[in-house]
């Protein structure tokens, strides 16, 4: 009778050993509810464990040696709301398929610092100047010595084939200062044919 009883401990201690080491795993995806699409990246956490993932880049997730129970699982996303999903029953050498769907949140910040960086406008490092000598404006030949068509070669100036006019740095082509001797041209692309190199 004792041994019966013996065994039958014994039993009971290596199914509550074989229940502990048991594993199984969950998976599955993580998508916009409005338009569907799979979202890379999202969190995904088995509260309680400490075991979680990331969705690859098709919005697909698995977390494998998850030990049987219940959890709940909680998904995540910037630009999200969170979503926890309870009552998730893994079982030994289970895999449980569980997807997910996530809304939209808007982020509201309560205010915007915007300061300026190392390359801004306003900085207080002295400007680069830019030249282009007689000798590079004649260099150039399919301009033709016309200053302005051959400045669009500078860094940061752009311009096209068609007008003399060009810009500086994206700005506007009124916004160009062009100075004469001393004296500033209100229209000065309309004389470009008359300002030749070295004249």
């Amino acid at each position: 009778m004792r041994i019966i009883v013996f065994l039958i401990g014994l039993w009971c201690l290596l199914a509550n050993a074989d229940a502990q080491t048991a594993k199984g795993e969950i998976k599955g995806n993580v998508f916009d509810t409005g338009t569907g699409e799979l979202l890379t990246g999202a969190v995904v956490e088995i509260v309680g464990i400490k075991r979680g993932t990331l969705t690859d880049q098709q919005g697909n997730y698995v977390v494998t040696d998850v030990p049987v129970g219940v959890y709940t699982v909680a998904f995540s996303y910037i630009g999200y709301q969170m979503r926890q999903v309870e009552g998730v029953e893994i079982g030994a050498a289970n895999v449980a398929q569980l997807d997910a769907g996530l809304e939209e949140e808007l982020i509201r910040l309560s205010a915007m610092t915007v300061t300026p960086g190392r390359f801004a406008i306003m900085g207080k490092e002295p400007e680069a100047r830019q030249t282009l000598t007689r000798e590079d404006i004649q260099s150039i030949s399919q301009f033709g010595e016309d200053i302005y068509r051959a400045v669009t070669r500078l860094p940061g100036i752009s311009g096209n084939d068609f007008s003399a006019r060009f810009t500086v740095r994206g700005g506007e082509h009124d916004e160009v200062l062009v100075v004469m001797d001393g004296l500033e041209l209100y229209d000065p692309f309309h004389t470009s044919r008359t300002l030749t190199a070295g004249r």
